[in-house]
């Protein structure tokens, strides 16, 4: 079979591609009535095609592209080939040719947002979250379909891939935001944008809660409320757009308000609601103690023997920021008087106490000294003892243990010189007794004090494991066995009750160690 017209192969001819296009649509039979003629020694059978790699097609001479999809190229393949093919009535191909076509799609996809939206933040909320019912994804067409829909909000990432994105569920945080919506269809072309703005606004005013707080004056009877403080008077006021400003009326208070005082508590939240509430108490307590100042005294027993002082003899111009009222003093730091009388037993220089109180109760305690003065010389009258040394190796006495009726009218206090003793000083030892009357008067007379060592030491062994040599014979001292036997005047020996062991010996021995100190005492 063969195309007759023409010598050459009919889909080589250079033809314009408007006549291919015209072919491909009108049908082969008007190409063939305008252009050329089929023939065949035996007669034609059909004129064929076949897009690609795909079936061929075709039964007669008839055969058409008419209404035939050639699709849009791809970066993969951007065009398409149809293989024409003419067969005789034997079934033999005359000729073939093929006809490329490049399709292109160069339509961009439309992307119909919303108008811009105002929404009012979620209840009990900082933002606003895209509802279902909202309707804000966009309406995207393309003439052949959309490949990728994503939005952007403000500066960050966008976000979204596929055909079905959607911005339900986002969150909006009280301000304006610019949405962008984006769109590609699937033949890659230039992305097509819309876009809306989305006003959040805040008009709810946060939770305000009231709390009781205490605070204390400074030394100066002042207090201003730090922000720690607003802070405990607002616990539990909350809003979910921060920070909250607190402010608190009035927030300085003096010694004239100590007490209750109720305060007004202010709450506004990052975008300027306001709440407030009155029923907060600030406590105020003046807990700064006054400071008492002091002064000495000297006093001198009268004829009876006593001598008494009142307590603003002894003040020294003591201070209170609140103010002072009251002054007593005391011989013991524990009761207290407006006034205090000596006798001869308290003749020296004697502690005294002034407490100063003020007008809110607070107290405050500063001493010095009541010296008493009495004249009379006192008489000194001493006796020998012994004492034994305690664990420690140690001992000690007082005046008394050595007095043997000492003298004097108002009474004595009673020294013993050297009054502690040690291991060292086991024996006979010299003692002086020095007594002393409320006048500071002194008389001496000396004792000998005899210290004994009478505890025995503390003996502490452990258990060890002894090899036989090889003649059958091992031993030890009593070192080996000692586990830090001890005594507080130092050991003199220690002694093993068996140190050489045989053969005989094998096995478990009970052996005894004997700690002897250096005052003879066995343990």
């Amino acid at each position: 079979a063969s195309f007759s017209g023409d010598a050459r192969p009919l889909w080589t001819r250079l033809y314009p591609v408007a006549m291919v296009a015209i072919a491909a649509i009108r049908g082969v039979w008007w190409w063939r009535r305008r252009y050329f003629s089929f023939s065949d020694n035996q007669g034609l059978q059909k004129l064929t095609y076949q897009i690609g790699s795909g079936t061929e097609v075709g039964t007669d001479l008839t055969t058409t592209l008419a209404d035939v999809i050639i699709p849009v190229g791809t970066l993969a393949e951007p065009t398409t080939t149809v293989t024409w093919r003419l067969y005789d009535l034997s079934g033999n191909v005359g000729s073939t040719c093929t006809t490329v076509f490049t399709v292109n799609d160069i339509q961009s996809p439309a992307v119909i947002t919303v108008p811009n939206q105002t929404r009012n933040t979620d209840a009990g909320q900082a933002d606003y979250t895209v509802k279902i019912g909202d309707g804000w994804n966009p309406t995207v067409t393309d003439n052949c379909a959309v490949q990728n829909i994503t939005y952007k909000i403000d500066s960050q990432d966008a976000v979204g891939s596929g055909t079905l994105t959607s911005i339900v569920g986002q969150h909006f945080t009280v301000g304006t935001h610019n949405v962008v919506w984006t769109a590609t269809d699937i033949h890659g072309n230039s992305p097509t944008s819309g876009s809306y703005q989305v006003i959040v606004t805040d008009n709810e005013p946060p939770v305000v809660v009231c709390n009781n707080i205490t605070v204390d004056l400074d030394n100066t009877g002042n207090y201003t409320l730090t922000t720690v403080d607003i802070a405990a008077i607002a616990a539990g006021s909350t809003d979910e757009n921060l920070p909250l400003d607190l402010s608190v009326t009035p927030s300085v208070f003096s010694c004239s308000n100590v007490g209750n005082n109720l305060v007004i508590l202010t709450v506004t939240d990052s975008n300027g609601n306001v709440s407030s509430c009155n029923t907060a108490v600030v406590t105020v307590r003046d807990v700064t103690l006054p400071v008492a100042a002091c002064k000495a005294v000297t006093l001198s027993l009268d004829v009876l023997g006593n001598s008494t002082v009142d307590a603003t003899s002894v003040n020294n111009g003591s201070t209170d920021a609140c103010g002072i009222a009251s002054y007593q003093i005391s011989k013991d730091n524990t009761t207290f008087s407006n006034s205090l009388t000596y006798t001869c037993n308290e003749v020296a220089t004697n502690n005294i106490y002034l407490k100063v109180t003020d007008v809110n109760g607070n107290s405050s305690v500063c001493s010095t000294t009541a010296t008493v003065v009495d004249d009379i010389l006192p008489s000194a009258v001493c006796k020998n003892i012994t004492v034994a040394l305690d664990a420690t190796g140690h001992a000690s006495i007082t005046g008394n243990d050595i007095d043997f009726g000492s003298t004097d009218n108002c009474g004595l206090t009673y020294v013993a010189a050297p009054n502690t003793f040690d291991c060292t000083k086991v024996g006979a030892n010299t003692v002086t007794l020095t007594v002393t009357d409320p006048g500071g008067h002194t008389d001496q007379c000396t004792s000998t004090v005899t210290i004994v060592d009478n505890i025995a030491p503390t003996a502490i062994c452990k258990n060890i494991t002894i090899q036989l040599d090889v003649t059958g014979n091992a031993s030890i001292v009593a070192a080996d066995i000692n586990n830090e036997s001890n005594d507080a005047c130092g050991i003199l020996s220690l002694v093993a009750s068996k140190t050489a062991f045989t053969c005989a010996d094998k096995g478990v021995n009970t052996v005894t160690l004997t700690v002897t100190d250096n005052h003879g005492n066995v343990s």
